[in-house]
């Protein structure tokens, strides 16, 4: 069976968009350190300066989740938002 060229490119589309989905799901303090570790490890292609923008990303995030008042789930779809118009403004689609 072959597939068309929009077709092939419809499918990618879908399935970036479903990567900037935020998943729901709890995630317990060991699984969370598990993450960081494997985390850590897959950044071979990244550079120095790309790290330390993931990592400010990272802080960023969990300040704003710490903070006393703030749901991070009540605000899941703007989150989805902005990883949608990140992922576009870099062109993470385009490859």
């Amino acid at each position: 069976m072959k597939i068309s060229k929009e077709q092939l490119l419809q499918i990618i589309k879908e399935e970036i968009e479903d990567a900037a989905k935020i998943k729901s799901g709890s995630i317990g303090t060991s699984a969370s350190k598990q993450s960081a570790i494997q985390r850590a490890a897959s950044t071979k292609d990244m550079s120095a300066q790309e790290r330390a923008i993931v990592d400010q990303i990272q802080d960023f995030v969990t300040d704003l989740a710490n903070t006393e008042g703030v749901d991070l789930v009540r605000y899941k779809p703007a989150l989805e938002r902005a990883l949608k118009y990140m992922r576009n403004i870099i062109g993470a689609d385009k490859k």
